[in-house]
């Protein structure tokens, strides 16, 4: 399910999140050794590959939009290429190809993607994409994945700003810029550039990732959206990208050794603690709201799965990060 809402009770079935949620629960299945999460991630991929077109494109929600997105496409080829890691299953690899092939025959010459994009309008966070592409490009080298990848990655940073800001950003013509927007495209970035050993594309991200630091309350929460001269424009939080934002200030820790990525993690990950519901409701115990407070700005009275699947993989990276401190791997 997309999540719960208040209002509405359970929401459809979304391709998206799911895809991207499969390396959560394989992550959980090597954090813990309860195979029931290896089998639920299996069981989320026969059900990707039963609502994959024979081009290999993915449609968004499945009982909304019924047309193929770039976006979706990307994050389930994240899925299925996890899922071939994870089982040599080669139905898994089959489907990641014609995903892979999909997105590139679609690419704009010059990086960007311009077609079936999400209300039909350019993405700066398809980067996330670019980094599913690289990440095929691993376990099924193709000069075609590795080019539409950098393409992509080089166009991504001619909106980049002076000050770290991204222009076409936005998720929506009439929405702010969400904090979760600003996740994805500086994580993608940051993915890429690992994997294609780029250090400017590195330095990109880390451009964004240190404003994004200098921002955070004293809390450890993040404003929920912010304009181009990264003025906050809302009060509450969004708490999924506070995750996502923490994912990133791991991962440079995880390259720089600099303490201030791992502390302001940590305190925004002790912040998120905080937030995760505890009620003994079962539709909502253990979920993270979209905002904080629930009436904010970003999926108003809603908590979407994908909240709950950036919690836990900040949460697991920042045990992974202190183990690793402790016997001096970093």
């Amino acid at each position: 399910s997309e999540g719960y809402d208040l209002r509405k009770g359970w929401l459809p079935p979304f391709t998206e999140t799911t895809g991207y949620i499969v390396p959560t629960f394989l992550d959980y299945y090597h954090f813990t050794g309860d195979s029931m999460y290896k089998n639920r991630a299996v069981e989320m991929l026969e059900w990707l590959l039963s609502v994959q077109r024979d081009n290999g494109a993915i449609s968004g929600i499945i009982e909304g939009a019924k047309s193929p997105l770039v976006f979706d496409t990307g994050q389930v080829l994240l899925g299925f290429v996890r899922g071939y890691k994870e089982t040599n299953e080669e139905r898994y690899l089959a489907a990641a190809e014609k995903a892979g092939d999909w997105l590139v025959s679609i690419q704009n010459p010059d990086g960007k993607w311009d077609r079936n994009v999400y209300q039909n309008i350019v993405h700066s966070y398809n980067v996330r994409v670019a980094w599913a592409l690289l990440e095929l490009n691993e376990i099924l080298p193709k000069k075609k994945y590795f080019n539409a990848a950098n393409r992509n990655v080089v166009w991504t940073l001619t909106q980049q700003q002076d000050n770290g800001w991204f222009n076409y950003n936005k998720f929506e013509k009439n929405t702010p810029v969400y904090t979760h927007a600003l996740g994805y495209v500086t994580r993608g970035i940051l993915e890429a550039g690992i994997l294609l050993n780029n250090p400017n594309f590195i330095s990109a991200a880390q451009k964004t990732a240190d404003i994004l630091l200098s921002l955070q309350r004293e809390n450890g929460a993040l404003p929920g959206s912010f304009d181009s001269k990264w003025n906050p424009t809302t009060r509450s939080v969004c708490l999924t990208g506070s995750a996502q934002v923490g994912i990133v200030w791991l991962r440079f820790y995880q390259i720089t050794s600099a303490s201030k990525y791992f502390n302001a993690a940590k305190l925004g990950n002790s912040f998120l603690i905080k937030t995760q519901e505890r009620i003994p409701f079962p539709s909502l115990r253990g979920a993270v709201k979209g905002s904080h407070p629930i009436y904010g700005n970003y999926l108003t009275f809603v908590y979407p799965n994908w909240a709950a699947k950036f919690f836990v993989d900040a949460l697991l990276l920042e045990i992974a990060v202190t183990k690793q401190n402790s016997i001096g791997k970093i």
